[in-house]
């Protein structure tokens, strides 16, 4: 593959040795490696603006520092671009790892994040039906490719600094703008990407605040897909619904106020922040809002025990059939014209 790829490296004020670490390998493979450091760190998106800029292909596939390319990966990718020439960009799956890198954990990403066919290669052709499929998976940075002049040519259209008001998912919304532009996108269903697990740096920022941690996550999530499509969509509503299921439920909220430490400036802030992106989905109001209202203190005292009398269970039954009640008219689902 010598003269199709290139590998480019975008140092962000590391201290990690990257640098001499990149500079043994250009030794040892001259004319593959493209190297910038940046003098400060100029965060997420300063850096992937200037890796992006610096690199020469027609596509691009960035690999965050906690992922790593499958042994077949360039080559599938390789093929399916050589046969898909207007293609804005592709998806692939992932498969996780422990945090040392050397063994597999069973699964991988959560299936009902995936598309609604995700055993099968498909292209999907409008902005609403690519992000209803993709959207809740386009966050995974590594799992990304896309054409670079495309890229390029929107992050201009945008402008800086609205690209560098979204702080934890830049991407995320170029993309959106990106297929806006050009509205055709595969799904490649193979696990071309390995990626730790236990090593996200936003939660070791947040000092593992599981309930800011999502409460940051949600607002922006749901600001870029607003902006792209309203609010009120059935697009946005829909990625809302697909990600309330894994992570934003009332279980899901029951263990992070109960698990782990969140102050009361926490908890007004998340019931602020998920009651504005959550109001319109009905399971919302009867299942995670009476959470949000009860103190992490009083959650703390009470589930523990609970757990130990093996009433989760009968919690979780109870989601369950509170959630079905609650989701008559099936916000997913609802038509949005393309």
């Amino acid at each position: 593959m010598r003269g199709q790829v290139e590998i480019c490296v975008s140092d962000n004020a590391s201290d990690d040795g990257t640098q001499a670490l990149v500079a043994r390998y250009s030794r040892e493979n001259p004319d593959t490696f493209v190297y910038h450091r940046h003098p400060t760190n100029r965060g997420i998106a300063g850096n992937l603006m200037a890796l992006v800029n610096i690199a020469r292909g027609d596509y691009c596939w960035l690999l965050s520092s906690d992922d790593r390319m499958a042994g077949r990966g360039l080559s599938q990718v390789l093929a399916v671009l050589s046969q898909s020439s207007a293609l804005a960009g592709l998806t692939v799956d992932l498969s996780y790892y422990d945090r040392d890198m050397t063994h597999p954990i069973r699964g991988g990403m959560l299936t009902t994040l995936l598309p609604r066919d995700p055993d099968r290669m498909q292209v999907f052709t409008s902005p609403q039906q690519i992000f209803r499929e993709c959207g809740s998976v386009q966050g995974g940075l590594s799992m990304q490719v896309f054409d670079r002049e495309l890229w390029l040519e929107t992050l201009e259209d945008i402008g800086e600094t609205e690209w560098a008001s979204f702080r934890y998912f830049p991407y995320l919304y170029l993309f959106g703008r990106m297929v806006k532009k050009r509205p055709a996108w595969l799904w490649l269903p193979e696990k071309l990407i390995q990626s730790r697990t236990d090593n996200d740096s936003l939660s070791e920022e947040l000092n593992h605040n599981a309930l800011k941690y999502q409460t940051k996550v949600m607002e922006e999530l749901h600001r870029i897909w607003g902006r792209l499509f309203g609010p009120s969509s059935a697009t946005c509503q829909s990625l809302m619904h697909t990600n309330f299921r894994p992570f934003w439920n009332g279980l899901a909220l029951l263990d992070y106020k109960s698990r782990y430490a969140c102050t009361a400036a926490d908890e007004a802030r998340a019931l602020v922040v998920w009651t504005r992106c959550l109001f319109l989905l009905p399971v919302f109001w009867v299942t995670t809002l009476p959470v949000l209202l009860t103190p992490s203190f009083v959650l703390r005292a009470v589930v523990p025990p609970l757990k130990r009398t093996g009433w989760v269970p009968v919690l979780r039954t109870w989601k369950r059939h509170l959630t079905q009640r609650a989701q008559g008219g099936g916000v997913p689902n609802a038509p949005e014209p393309p």
